[in-house]
C-alpha cells in the first residue's frame, strides 16, 4: 500500500501525489497547471481555458466545475488541447461559508451524492485526480466523531473512484490549501466570471474573505492528514503536497 507524501520520502517507496501512478497524462516534470481560480480573473470562467492555452499551459485545474455543463468544459478542453489535472468534490454551500462536508456526520448522504456528481464530470473530462475538502469542525461536533466520519467518507470515496482510474487526494488546510485559499477570494468569479479582488481587499468587498474563513478547518496538519489516510486502509487515497 502506498500513500502519497513528501518528495523527501520517495526513496522509501512512497510517492508524491503528482507522481503516484495515476496513469497516462500525469508527468513528474511539467509546467505547473494553470489554476483557473487564481489566474485570468478578469475573464469569465469558460474563457479562461483559452487564456491558459494562449499563455502556454497544457494543464489546468480549478475548484468546482458544477455550475457549468460538462459538455461546455469538455469542448473548451478539446478546442485548446488542455488536460484537467484536478478539481474538488462538491463542498457544500461554499458561498455561505462551508468548506467541505466530509467530516459532517449528518451529511454523509449528500457527500455520496456529490461524489457521484464529481465522477459524472471527471470521466468525460479525463480528470485523474479529485480533491476532497474535509470541512470545518462545527460547534458542538465531537472531534472524534468528525474524524471517524471523515475516515468513513474517504474510504468509501477512494473505493468508488478506483475503478474509474481516479485517485482521491486530501490536504491539510494550513499546508497545501493555496488553491482553496485563493478561491476564498475568487469563489464568485468561477460562478459569475467576475474579477476577484486581491487577497488584501478589505472584508466585505465582493469575493473577499468573510468571517467564515476564520472558522476552524478540521484537517489542519500534515501528520493528522497522514494518520487519516492510514486509518482508511485505502491504496487510492493520497496526500496532496503540491497545490499545483
Amino acid at each position: 500500500m502506498h500513500h502519497a507524501t513528501s518528495s523527501a520520502e520517495t526513496g522509501a517507496g512512497i510517492h508524491t501525489a503528482s507522481s503516484a501512478g495515476f496513469g497516462a497524462g500525469v508527468s513528474t516534470v511539467h509546467k505547473p497547471a494553470a489554476h483557473l481560480n487564481r489566474l485570468f480573473g478578469d475573464l469569465p470562467f469558460l474563457d479562461r481555458f483559452d487564456a491558459a492555452a494562449q499563455a502556454g499551459y497544457g494543464r489546468v485545474e480549478f475548484m468546482f466545475p458544477y455550475s457549468y455543463p460538462v459538455e461546455q468544459i469538455a469542448h473548451r478542453l478539446c478546442s485548446h488541447g488542455l488536460q484537467v489535472v484536478r478539481f474538488c468534490l462538491p463542498a457544500g454551500d461554499w458561498m455561505g461559508g462551508e468548506r467541505g462536508i466530509a467530516c459532517h456526520p449528518d451529511r454523509m448522504g449528500e457527500f455520496r451524492y456529490g461524489l457521484e456528481e464529481a465522477i459524472r464530470y471527471a470521466r468525460p473530462l479525463g480528470t485523474r485526480q479529485l480533491r476532497c475538502l474535509a470541512g470545518l469542525l462545527l460547534p458542538g461536533l465531537a472531534p472524534d466523531l468528525a474524524r471517524q466520519t471523515l475516515v468513513n467518507n474517504l474510504r468509501y470515496a477512494a473505493a468508488a473512484l478506483k475503478p474509474h482510474g481516479i485517485a482521491l487526494q486530501i490536504a491539510p488546510h494550513s499546508v497545501a490549501d493555496a488553491a482553496c485559499a485563493a478561491s476564498m477570494v475568487s469563489a464568485a468569479s468561477i460562478i459569475s466570471g467576475a474579477r476577484a479582488p486581491h487577497p488584501s481587499s478589505p472584508p466585505g468587498a465582493p469575493g473577499a474573505p468573510g468571517p467564515c474563513d476564520a472558522a476552524d478547518h478540521f484537517l489542519t496538519g500534515r501528520a493528522q492528514a497522514l494518520a487519516v489516510i492510514r486509518d482508511t486502509g485505502s491504496d487510492n487515497l493520497f496526500l496532496q503536497d503540491d497545490p499545483t
